[in-house]
């Protein structure tokens, strides 16, 4: 069995995955690991550009060529075939660190655990320093169980996202996870359906993935958010189509409402902090809070507390159905830092 199965969803990155691939691609581990690369009907020459990698090393990378369906098709299709032990993702325009890799492969080799949490840098277009983010955690090394994490101690932000994730194939596989095809933005319910069954975590102090960001097209930009608002707005709606998970465990539950506030706030900033609220925009977004509140109120007073530069802006807005941030003025402060 490999030690870890690597997922690539791959659409039109002809020239970014020679880069990513080339990351993955360490002789003195090759042979514990299975990188599966899914063109997702690419256009370009992302399918050569992997089948030349398949014909090279044929015992460790595995070509899917499929129709377009979106980023959750390509997961569901790796996760499909994945044989690993282990299973994560990485984006074809992203690349590993490769001794940050190494070390990683080497400590999975002894471990049995459910989740597996490791640093991330975002690298920036254009610019020769990165943002390194280590987790919160000061206990590393440590399995512990999912219901002792303390929620106060998790930067839900940046701690518990993909970038950062690894899970144990066998918990994916056993809790039928399936992302939802044909929208973007479904790395949302990566993070959050098998944090929901999983048992027990360990955070390695390894800095392993770098997230490249600021390429045209990236749907981390404010355009794009814009644009595929109503993708976010499916992913939740699939969420609260099934009653509110209840847990026995007061920390799980509140692991689960940080979740749940972070993934339910990002689409709030996205109808009422990086663009001009109409009346069509706030009346959808009226009977979306109504129908929240219905589904959990516990979430529905949680998510009032978000803030964005300082300010409780969902919560103004529940009491006036008016924007307090201007948009041109975040979208400024968003471009000065570096964020895109």
């Amino acid at each position: 069995m490999k030690i870890i199965s690597i997922a690539i969803p791959t659409y039109n990155m002809e020239q970014w995955l020679n880069r990513c691939l080339d990351s993955v691609i360490v002789p003195e581990i090759l042979d514990k690991i299975e990188i599966i690369v899914v063109n997702d009907g690419s256009r370009d020459r992302s399918s050569e550009i992997a089948h030349s990698y398949a014909d090279k090393y044929p015992n460790s990378v595995v070509v899917i060529d499929k129709e377009n369906g979106n980023y959750g098709s390509c997961v569901n299709k790796a996760l499909e075939v994945a044989t690993g032990k282990y299973f994560r993702i990485l984006d074809a325009d992203d690349w590993f660190d490769s001794s940050g890799f190494v070390d990683y492969v080497n400590r999975l080799e002894s471990l049995t655990v459910d989740v597996v949490v490791t640093h991330y840098a975002k690298e920036f277009v254009g610019k020769r320093e990165n943002s390194i983010y280590k987790t919160s955690t000061k206990h590393f090394d440590q399995i512990i169980s999912i219901h002792s994490l303390q929620a106060n101690s998790i930067d839900f932000y940046e701690d518990l996202v993909m970038h950062t994730l690894s899970y144990r194939t066998e918990l994916l596989k056993s809790c039928n996870l399936r992302l939802s095809e044909g929208i973007s933005y479904t790395d949302t319910e990566y993070v959050y359906y098998p944090l929901l069954k999983a048992q027990n975590i360990v955070f390695l102090d390894i800095l392993l993935y770098r997230y490249f960001i600021g390429r045209e097209g990236q749907t981390v930009s404010i355009s794009s958010r814009i644009n595929h608002a109503n993708d976010m707005y499916m992913i939740l709606d699939r969420i609260l189509s099934k009653p509110c998970p209840i847990f026995e465990s007061l920390s799980t539950r509140k692991i689960q409402l940080h979740l749940l506030c972070t993934f339910i706030a990002s689409y709030y900033w996205s109808i009422l902090v990086i663009q001009k609220l109409n009346r069509e925009n706030n009346l959808f977004l009226e009977k979306f809070d109504e129908r929240l509140k219905k589904w959990d109120e516990e979430v529905y007073n949680e998510v009032a507390k978000v803030k964005c530069l300082g300010i409780a802006y969902i919560k103004y807005w529940r009491s006036t159905r008016k924007q307090i941030i201007p948009t041109t003025i975040y979208c400024w402060l968003r471009q000065l830092s570096g964020k895109y």
